[in-house]
């Protein structure tokens, strides 16, 4: 989760204006840290993706309770694909 949030912190300057989907197809578990920053990360307008069943319920929850922030526009997308584990 932390590396994760480090690479946020050093991309969002740069992708500004830009849809940023992040993809958690090899993401095993999530801890409530790791639930928080999604909902974070979805708040700030990134796109949660996910196939496998362990993790839809938490992306469709995040989805559902966290809108994407009004002051977020959609000019191009960038996907980040997570490495397989944990957030």
């Amino acid at each position: 989760m932390v590396e994760l949030e480090e690479c946020w912190r050093e991309a969002m300057p740069r992708l500004a204006g830009q849809t940023v989907q992040l993809d958690l197809d090899h993401v095993q578990l999530v801890d409530n840290a790791g639930k928080y920053l999604l909902a974070l990360l979805r708040f700030r307008g990134v796109q949660l993706t996910c196939s496998a069943l362990e993790i839809q319920g938490l992306v469709q929850s995040i989805c559902a309770e966290w809108p994407v922030s009004a002051d977020i526009y959609e000019e191009k997308t960038t996907k980040l694909i997570s490495s397989p584990g944990s957030i």
